[in-house]
């Protein structure tokens, strides 16, 4: 071998390191191999024993303690591990692995669910079986990713067993493993488990625990469920040709959503207290269900609760349709009802019912609870069941149908029962139907048929219908007056078997007694209880009963008794025990429980002090706290508007019931129900019980809140406010009594926030008008002026604007109300705008001008004011046009002359500027402004002189001294507008006065206007006098000095004087007073010689006014008239004064006429008494003077009678007359000057007093001497018919005035005559005028008769 191989071979040979390094890779490759072939035989040896059940078991374990960090990895070995044995165990039984695995994983949920067919399932999972399930469902998924898992099978076997849990079925369907349509089609035929499936959702959706997590699962499952069988059980669109698969779940569905729904709604009703889930609700909110098969779903439902089968029949319901309103129903009741409702319009609600009540068997309870619901909720409502009721009276009185007739008393009934915000109340219905003009009621055969019907249902009538069918009876025919009275006869028994009566007394101490004795019924029937249930151990049925059908009674009397406040025994005893049991069953309110327990503690706690403590019953008076809490859910809903516009009318009639039952506590159903067509409001003494206080601030309060929350919101629901309060007069009256008080005596406390919310309850009260009583207003039991009349005009009459600070506040009243009313027009948009008192109005067109003097001439607003951008708006100014509204003078006098000027919030220049706008501006100043203005001092002079006790005596006015003080201080601004009258008589341009011949001047036109038929008050006279005096003296006969009087205006001067005057304002027998006389006189200045010369004739009071003051008057020079006239005055004084001369010669006067002898015996009688006695003689030779110095005589001691003066020197005068010449008693049986134009009639009347007072002051030698002497019996004996005649009116009360009359001087005046008569001649009583006689009274003829005989 070379070397070169010897080389090659070298390099080629192994060394011993690489032989060992190969030996270890071949060592570690047979390793290798080994291994995996080892892990493989492993493997297979514990595949082939692995059981299944308890490598669930393991996983299950794992899975629970593992922490979160290796939850992934964890899952992933579980469910290779899992896959691995599957797929071994697979290939030894031969099953595919999806198979094993569904089979597998159904078993293991079965188990984890511990699902029996021996027990009930629980239909929620636990905390643990959520997890494991978890675990479970995960695996699933896995397995579906890998396509290793079959539905079908897993399905199969997991519905092998009876029932599943619900949540377990619910969530297999949420993740798409198994789907409530393949858990329904798996188990057709299995009403069991069907009927598992319904208790559930029935089940978790009444009994909802406290836990908001769990109800949230609650509420998925049972909407899941709700909404899947709604959608597949009432299709959208029915296909022609559907799989009979899809036909039997429709049909399942169907009957398992209707079994829910029942068994939901009557469980419900056994467990009213607990908390429900609304499945309607949770339907309509279900995203996954379409319009069209929820339109569907609920009119199905609709029906079938409105027909479902019931023991009620019609009368029952008739007897208790009162028990099922809105507000007495139980609130999950109107809910469902309310759902149903959103998915139809009002028109196919009335559709529905109308078909149902003609054509099915409705469930009455139902149906008429719906029906509250349906009027409460929707606000077309009342107008469509308004329509169905007028259909079905058509009908029944056209076919004589009683079923019909029945149903449209029961609509009316119902909808009357929902308050008069809905519906009018029933008697108002009656009588509007069936009344008089009824147009159902228009033959005897209907009125016979009406009675006929209703008089079968007397028997289950209540109380409130019979009184209703009493009180507004049906319009009645000919011959059917017996078929009415026996019905009424009928109906008073009923009320008699009910303890009802027509009528209620309603004095407070009435009202007082009846609740002391309510309250001691309350205590009895709780010791009967208590002692009831010690026997029984059970609750009384009678309590029970007493909770449902006399709710207001048991919340008002019997549980504020029962839970009197009381230290607890440490061992319960049966008051205790029995109050536990009413609160389970949810009788008591948690909220009245709780005050009990306070109550409770807090008499404990008094008694360890050592404090002897009594517990408010207002604590425990639980109805009011109701009340509240329903007016601050109205607040809510207010505030809640946008997001929830629901009608406010379900919270109205919540309170509506709530307010019932607060006065229940006090008053009885009757008394609740009594309408009155008048309210009288007595301010001082308003005679409210506490109650009735309470409730009303509680009331408006509530409204304020309300408005005060959210204004623009109060159109949508404060008119149905107030149609609720309608209902209860006792609550409208106290309410109406205290905004009187706020805002006539409180106004100053008000703020602005306060007047917009009592302005819009105004405003809606005055709306309801048509619905609400008159209203009178009293102070101490006497009306107002303002009465009577709707509320708000009267209220707006009582508020003052006599102060600076009463006008601001009511023009801030006054333009809230209006701007409210003109918003509220706008929102309407009705044709028939609504509209305010128009005194209200006036009272702001009178206040704005007055205290904003910018707005009497502007035309366009500039400032930010309220007040003035309202009263310049277009819209105000078109309201007042449209509906004629002009402030009137008469009304603007009226309302200054009543300003106290020291208290105006403008000053004395600035009312003078304010006074001459109003006169030429606003009304241009004419003749007819001075009448006005005229008329309205006197109207304004007499009220004064009424309400400050002035009288009139000797013509003048006078104040009773402990009025006088007041009187001067609150007499207002009368100077002021008689300030205004002068200037304008005085300003206008004669021109302007001038008149045709034929009229009147303003003044006398205002004066005759005035008077009337009125022009027997003195008191009114006087005023008219003074107001007149105050004037130009030319104006009472002709408006423009120089002028001379119209024709008819000296008639109607001479009117005024002699029969107004004259019967009122007489100083004198013959004079009028000194100041009205000297006023005349200037009257007298303006006018010319004839028309003095006519006066002269016609009117002698006028002269001998004139006479009797002529040296009292001053000298008229620049006339010429009544200075000539006044001349021949003095020289009647002058004749007068030589009759009481010391010359005893006899008179002889040259006067001839009548008017002047008797002026001049008007002088005479003038002067001092004394004097004149002496000087008689002097007067023989003219007997006309003495006559009529007798007739004064007789006509002053009348007078002096009359007014209670002294009368004992015209009474000396008149003997001393009689005594020289009796004959002069002649006159009093003429028709002298002085009776018919001079002297009053009061004073005429009284004369025959006067006459036999001077008879009987005369010697009875005298008498004997001259009865005998021609017309002396015959004078005696008219005067005497006079006197008994004045004694007859004074006993009969027509005539007051007569002072001194008496039976005593009645009794001597009778002697006197028939003394007379016995000492006549034969032949003058046989010269008697037979008329004399026949008016004789029956003595006299008969002392006369004897003595002819």
């Amino acid at each position: 071998m070379d070397l070169k191989e010897v080389e090659d071979n070298s390099s080629n040979a192994k060394t011993f390191e690489n032989l060992l390094e190969c030996r270890q890779q071949y060592r570690d490759t047979q390793l290798s191999e080994n291994t995996t072939n080892l892990k493989d035989v492993v493997l297979r040896l514990i595949d082939h024993h692995q059981h299944v059940d308890k490598l669930f078991e393991d996983l299950n374990s794992l899975q629970q303690v593992s922490s979160g960090d290796n939850d992934e990895q964890n899952e992933k070995l579980s469910v290779d591990m899992f896959v691995s044995s599957l797929q071994s165990h697979a290939k030894l039984t031969g099953t595919a692995v999806d198979v094993l695995a569904a089979l597998s994983y159904a078993k293991n949920l079965q188990a984890i669910v511990n699902v029996t067919d021996d027990k009930d399932t629980p239909h929620l999972l636990n905390d643990t079986q959520k997890l494991q399930v978890k675990v479970v469902l995960r695996g699933i998924h896995k397995l579906n990713l890998m396509h290793s898992f079959s539905k079908a099978h897993f399905i199969k076997k997991i519905n092998s067993k009876a029932s599943l849990p619900l949540e377990l079925i619910w969530i297999l369907h949420r993740e798409s493993i198994m789907s409530i349509n393949k858990f329904i089609t798996s188990n057709l035929g299995r009403q069991n488990v069907f009927a598992d499936l319904t208790h559930g959702i029935v089940n978790i959706g009444l009994n909802l625990p406290d836990d908001q997590i769990i109800v949230a699962r609650c509420t998925e499952i049972v909407q899941g469920f709700a909404a899947f069988l709604v959608y597949h059980g009432y299709p959208a669109n029915t296909e022609e040709h559907v799989d009979v698969a899809k036909v039997a779940v429709q049909k399942a569905s169907v009957v398992i959503l209707d079994t829910i729904m029942t068994d939901f709604i009557k469980k419900r009703k056994d467990s009213p207290n607990s908390s429900h889930l609304n499945i309607l609700q949770l339907i309509r909110l279900s995203k996954t269900v379409n319009q069209q098969s929820n339109v569907k779903f609920f009119k199905q439902q609709l029906q079938q609760q409105l027909t479902a089968s019931t023991d009620i029949i019609v009368s029952q319901a008739i007897s208790d349709q009162h028990l099922w309103t809105f507000s007495k129903s139980a609130s999950q009741t109107t809910a469902s009802y309310r759902e149903l409702l959103l998915f139809f319009n009002e028109e196919e609600i009335a559709a529905m019912i109308k078909r149902l009540l003609e054509h099915e068997e409705v469930n009455w309870q139902a149906l008429l609870s719906f029906i509250s619901t349906f009027l409460v909720v929707c606000s077309g409502a009342p107008n469509l069941i308004k329509g169905l009721i007028d259909n079905f009276l058509t009908i029944a009185i056209e076919e004589m149908d009683q079923d019909f007739l029945i149903i449209a008393l029961l609509l009316a009934r119902q909808a009357a029962a929902e308050g008069p915000q809905i519906f009018t109340s029933y008697p108002q219905w009656f009588k509007n139907t069936f009344g008089d003009g009824s147009v159902y009621i228009t033959s005897k055969k209907s009125f016979m048929f009406l009675m006929k019907i209703l008089t079968s249902i007397v028997p289950f009538e209540p109380a409130y219908t019979l009184k209703a069918h009493i009180q507004k009876p049906p319009q009645t025919f000919a011959k059917c007056q017996d078929l009415l009275c026996d019905y009424v006869l009928l109906a008073k028994t009923r009320l008699a078997d009910l303890k009802e009566t027509l009528e209620q007394s309603d004095t407070s101490e009435s009202k007082e007694l009846k609740t002391k004795e309510l309250h001691k019924q309350a205590e009895a029937d709780v010791e009967q209880a208590i002692g009831v249930f010690e026997a029984t151990n059970q609750i009384p049925h009678s309590i029970i009963q007493a909770s449902i059908f006399k709710y207001p009674y048991f919340m008002g009397r019997f549980l504020p008794v029962l839970l009197t406040p009381r230290m607890l025994p440490d061992v319960p005893d049966s008051r205790m025990k029995l109050i536990e049991m009413l609160k389970d069953l949810g009788k008591i309110p948690v909220k009245m429980m709780e005050k009990y327990k306070k109550a409770c503690d807090k008499e404990l706690n008094s008694l360890l002090e050592g404090i002897d403590m009594e517990e408010d019953d207002c604590e425990m008076f639980e109805p009011m706290d109701a009340l509240k809490q329903s007016l601050d859910n109205l607040v809510k809903a207010v505030n809640e508007f946008e997001t929830n516009k629901e009608s406010f009318n379900r919270h109205l009639a919540i309170i509506s019931e709530r307010l019932q039952t607060v006065l229940c506590s006090e008053f009885t159903p009757s008394d609740l129900s009594t309408a009155d067509e008048l309210l009288t409001l007595d301010l001082q003494a308003p005679s409210l019980t506490q109650l009735q206080v309470e409730t009303t601030e509680v009331l408006l309060n509530g409204f304020c809140k309300a408005c005060m929350q959210r204004p623009e919101v109060t159109v949508h629901w404060a008119d149905n406010f107030v149609s609720m309060l309608s209902q209860f007069q006792l609550v409208l009256k106290s309410l109406m009594i205290r905004l009187c008080i706020v805002l006539t005596h409180q106004e100053s406390q008000l703020q602005k926030s306060h007047i917009g919310p009592m302005s819009i309850l105004l405003v809606h009260i005055h709306l309801k008008q048509d619905f609400l009583p008159l209203v009178t207003i009293t102070v101490h039991g006497k009306s107002s002026d303002s009465s009577c009349d709707q509320f708000l005009p009267v209220l707006t009459r009582l508020l003052s604007t006599n102060t600076g600070d009463k006008m601001k506040f009511m023009l801030q009243l006054s333009s809230t109300m209006i701007r409210y009313l003109l918003d509220l027009n706008k929102l309407s948009g009705l044709s028939t705008q609504c509209c305010l008192p128009d005194v209200l109005i006036e009272k702001f067109l009178y206040l704005v001008p007055r205290l904003y003097p910018e707005l009497r001439y502007a035309n366009e607003n500039t400032t930010d004011d309220e007040i003035e951008q309202l009263f310049l708006s277009h819209d105000f100014k078109e309201y007042v046009g449209r509906h004629s509204i002009k402030f009137a003078l008469s009304q603007w006098i009226c309302n200054e002359l009543s300003v106290q000027p020291h208290l105006d919030c403008i000053s004395y220049l600035e009312r003078k500027e304010y006074y001459r706008w109003v006169v030429n501006e606003q009304f241009g100043g004419d003749t007819e402004i001075c009448s006005l203005i005229f008329t309205e001092l006197v109207e304004y002079s007499k009220n004064y002189g009424v309400q400050s006790g002035l009288y009139v005596h000797n013509g003048c006015i006078h104040h009773l001294r402990e009025k006088s003080k007041s009187a001067t201080s609150q007499n207002g601004s009368q100077g002021e507008i008689l300030q205004l009258l002068q200037e304008v008589c005085q300003t206008f341009v004669s021109s302007r006065f001038v008149k045709p011949a034929d009229n009147l001047g303003w003044m006398m036109a205002a004066i005759q206007k005035r008077l009337g038929n009125n022009g027997n008050d003195p008191l009114e006279v006087a005023c008219i006098m003074n107001i007149v005096t105050s004037l130009p003296a030319h104006l009472l006969v002709t408006n423009t000095p120089g002028c001379p009087p119209a024709s008819n205006t000296l008639k109607a001067f001479n009117n005024f004087i002699n029969i107004h005057l004259g019967q009122n304002l007489m100083e004198t027998t013959c004079s009028l007073p000194l100041h009205m006389t000297l006023y005349f006189a200037r009257v007298l200045c303006h006018l010319n010689s004839t028309c003095i010369l006519q006066l002269k004739k016609e009117c002698p009071l006028l002269m001998s006014s004139l006479l009797v003051h002529s040296k009292k008057l001053p000298k008229f020079s620049k006339s010429q008239n009544l200075s000539e006239l006044l001349k021949n005055f003095s020289f009647l004084q002058d004749h007068a004064a030589e009759a009481v001369s010391s010359d005893s010669r006899p008179l002889q006067f040259t006067l001839s006429q009548d008017q002047d002898l008797w002026l001049l015996s008007v002088a005479l009688f003038s002067l001092k008494k004394h004097n004149l006695y002496k000087q008689l003689h002097r007067l023989l030779n003219s007997k006309k003077v003495l006559q009529y110095l007798f007739e004064l005589s007789i006509a002053d001691v009348a007078h002096s009678i009359f007014n209670g003066g002294l009368v004992s020197s015209s009474l000396q005068l008149a003997q001393n007359i009689l005594e020289i010449h009796l004959e002069s008693m002649k006159i009093l049986t003429e028709d002298s000057i002085l009776e018919t134009c001079v002297a009053p009639q009061t004073v005429v009347q009284l004369m025959p007093i006067a006459l036999f007072r001077v008879y009987l002051n005369g010697s009875t030698s005298f008498w004997k001497d001259q009865v005998n002497k021609p017309c002396v019996l015959q004078t005696v004996l008219v005067q005497h018919h006079k006197l008994v005649k004045l004694y007859t009116n004074v006993n009969q009360g027509l005539f007051n005035a007569a002072k001194g009359i008496s039976l005593n001087f009645m009794t001597s005046c009778f002697k006197f005559v028939k003394d007379l008569i016995s000492k006549s001649h034969h032949h003058i009583l046989q010269s008697l005028n037979p008329e004399i006689l026949k008016n004789a009274t029956p003595e006299i003829q008969s002392e006369i008769v004897k003595l002819l005989s």
